[in-house]
């Protein structure tokens, strides 16, 4: 029975230790997470707030969609140079012999 009890007060020890503790680290956490999302909040609200952090972000991906509208043209440019420079290449190895069909275009 003696042995039985002070079981439970070891385990009971340990429990209220182990509970204290996550509370603590709890507390902590919420803390870190509270000062940075402050600091998050200064921080838009310096650069003008919300609204003008949210226009910035839709000029960034204008400009973005700008840029990739002209990659399927930039490729079809160079699938005509590529073209062109074969058909070089072509002419040069009936010209220079060997030589022109080891070109690497």
């Amino acid at each position: 029975m003696q042995d039985q009890v002070a079981f439970s007060m070891k385990m009971m020890q340990g429990t209220l230790m182990s509970a204290g503790q996550a509370i603590v680290d709890g507390a902590a956490l919420m803390h870190g997470l509270r000062r940075d999302s402050d600091l998050l909040r200064h921080t838009v609200n310096d650069i003008g707030g919300p609204t003008e952090a949210l226009n910035d972000i839709e000029y960034e991906l204008q400009r973005m969609n700008a840029a990739l509208i002209s990659v399927p043209i930039m490729a079809g440019e160079m699938g005509n140079m590529s073209h062109q420079m074969s058909v070089m290449g072509y002419s040069m190895g009936s010209t220079m012999g060997r030589m022109g069909n080891i070109m690497p275009w």
